[in-house]
């Protein structure tokens, strides 16, 4: 039997929402529901061999999101860290302040990207990335689609609607 480990369409999911704490045990504790999930649902599966197999591989261009200028990516810098600022000094709550917390990263990192291209150093995404390789795996009449990046849900339901 071959094991793999796929992160799903989870980019814009979270533990914080549901964890109880942020320590080596609790990862620990999430590790092993995930395990103890995954072998009931192994011991239920009807194994057979006689499945087709299909594996099917095209590139495709992905358009990426415009980067905004770079006084306006300071701007963004600014506002997520002064709401950031304000959420800590309010004593606000551990999801407020991380969802704050990674708002003003993604800022940071986007005004980075910005001034990065401003100095003609290109983004490694747009060099290396680029075209996207889409893969599709077929195992009986189930699916297992590969994209790069972190994909959000919905666009997994949509690839799941349309299939």
């Amino acid at each position: 039997m071959i094991f793999l480990f796929a992160q799903g369409t989870s980019g814009d999911q979270s533990t914080r929402y549901f964890r109880k704490g942020q320590t080596f045990k609790e990862a620990e504790r999430i590790g092993f529901e995930i395990g103890r999930v995954a072998d009931s649902i192994l011991n239920s599966m009807k194994l057979t061999s006689d499945v087709p197999l299909i594996v099917k591989s095209t590139e495709t261009g992905i358009e990426l999101r415009k980067l905004p200028t770079e006084e306006a990516a300071e701007a963004e810098v600014a506002e997520t860290k002064k709401r950031l600022g304000k959420l800590r000094q309010g004593n606000a709550s551990y999801i407020e302040i991380q969802n704050a917390n990674l708002k003003n990263l993604g800022a940071e990192c986007k005004l980075g990207y910005i001034k990065l291209k401003s100095k003609g150093i290109d983004l490694e995404l747009e060099v290396n990335e680029l075209p996207a390789e889409i893969q599709v795996i077929g195992i009986g009449d189930s699916r297992i689609v590969a994209v790069p990046g972190e994909i959000f849900v919905e666009f997994g339901l949509n690839i799941q609607k349309r299939s």
